[in-house]
């Protein structure tokens, strides 16, 4: 296991990605902790699934959402799809760059309003940790054929288990498809590193990548 001060010197590497990711929740956790009494707070829940090219697979996540004003705060669970165990957190912030804050379905709306009211552009930031998570299948298959080690010294790669820190930033456009139901979609950019990797794999210890992902979330609304 790597030492604190070497995990951050491989995290680093991919420096304005991670960088980008730890600026953007800071302010986006400043933004909440400004006392504001006319700034109601709205909480929400979602449902979602994402994937990244870190070699681990898809992932399943059940969050919990803070809304206030164009600011969202989200913090959940992941399930990867390959185990079907809970075995990381994720955190993320969001910021709404256009479209109104409160969706609505009013017929009686200008329709050069129907846009604003139905569609948000937004850019968000994530951080997520995955502790003991297996390779996707394809990844173990590609590691146990290209091991050149010895076969009684070769790794079985299909039961190898990574400890990963991805940081992620992109942006996303939300859809109302319901009362108080929004279907988002998102697209970013990915710096993630292997804590625990095995040296002499052929995947990248730490690397950059893209991120795929779509939620179906409910949000309450209250103060």
């Amino acid at each position: 296991m790597e030492t604190i001060s070497q995990i951050k010197k491989s995290f680093l590497k991919n420096s304005v990605v991670t960088l980008l990711t730890l600026t953007l929740l800071i302010n986006g956790f400043s933004a909440f902790g400004q006392k504001n009494k006319n700034t109601p707070i709205s909480f929400g829940a979602g449902i979602g699934t994402h994937i990244s090219g870190n070699s681990l697979g898809g992932f399943y996540s059940l969050n919990g959402d803070l809304y206030k004003n164009k600011n969202i705060i989200s913090l959940g669970l992941c399930i990867q799809n390959r185990s079907e165990v809970v075995n990381g957190i994720k955190i993320g912030y969001s910021r709404i760059l256009s479209g109104v804050e409160n969706f609505s379905f009013d017929e009686n709306s200008h329709d050069n309003d129907i846009i604003d009211r139905r569609f948000q552009l937004y850019f968000f930031s994530t951080l997520q940790y995955s502790k003991n998570a297996h390779l996707s299948k394809g990844a173990s298959l590609l590691e146990n054929k290209s091991s050149i080690s010895k076969d009684n010294d070769k790794p079985n790669y299909s039961k190898a288990k990574l400890t990963t820190i991805e940081a992620c930033v992109g942006f996303g456009l939300n859809t109302k498809i319901g009362k108080n139901i929004i279907w988002s979609n998102y697209i970013g950019l990915c710096s993630y590193l292997h804590t625990n990797y095995i040296n002499g794999m052929y995947i990248d210890k730490s690397a950059l990548a893209l991120t795929l992902g779509t939620t179906i979330g409910v949000k309450f609304f209250g103060n």
